[in-house]
């Protein structure tokens, strides 16, 4: 079966006393370049090669517990960077058994949608201030795209962090506030 899978990459072996394996969790599993493979050959090489799963989902974990974060990703048809994003934000997370899951806080949405509401309110203050200023138009093009510089990343990094993970999971079936872990 390796031979098959190793076959494709054959011309792109280095002439070392490598193996291919190490060159293929190298050169495939660098910046999703995962295409051509079929779901069980990553779920194989995710769960049998540590380096690879980090590579894909960023984070380490022993064989028991990357098995079960795989299978969530299946139970629920989440992508690679959807994974790392709910790792990343908390929704995927050990319980005090030692199992992995998800939740979908219900805290996250309404906190997110409180701070963007928030920014924007001041960010509508803060530009209304510079409109009605007397100063040169170029200064206050100035101020407007310092305004821009520090609240669009704060804007993208709270929708990135509290608002995307809810709805990934909703969208994905999970309930909000239960404990969703891999079903057997």
């Amino acid at each position: 079966m390796l031979k098959t899978i190793f076959s494709r990459f054959k011309k792109s072996w280095p002439k070392s006393d490598r193996s291919p394996l190490v060159h293929f969790e190298v050169n495939i599993f660098q910046r999703k370049q995962c295409v051509g493979y079929n779901e069980e050959e990553l779920y194989y090489y995710s769960l049998t090669t540590p380096s690879i799963f980090k590579e894909r989902f960023g984070f380490e974990l022993n064989e028991d517990e990357r098995r079960q974060v795989l299978d969530l990703q299946a139970q629920f048809k989440l992508c690679d960077w959807e994974v790392k994003l709910l790792k990343r934000a908390g929704d995927l997370r050990r319980n005090k058994k030692g199992e992995f899951g998800l939740i979908a806080e219900r805290w996250s949405w309404w906190y997110g949608c409180t701070l963007t509401l928030y920014t924007s309110l001041s960010i509508a203050v803060t530009a209304l201030g510079i409109a009605v200023s007397d100063r040169p138009p170029l200064m206050k093009l100035a101020a407007f795209l310092c305004l821009i510089a520090i609240y669009a990343p704060a804007l993208w990094f709270n929708f990135r962090i509290m608002m995307l993970p809810w709805l990934i999971l909703l969208r994905r079936g999970c309930q909000p506030g239960k404990w969703h872990t891999v079903q057997a």
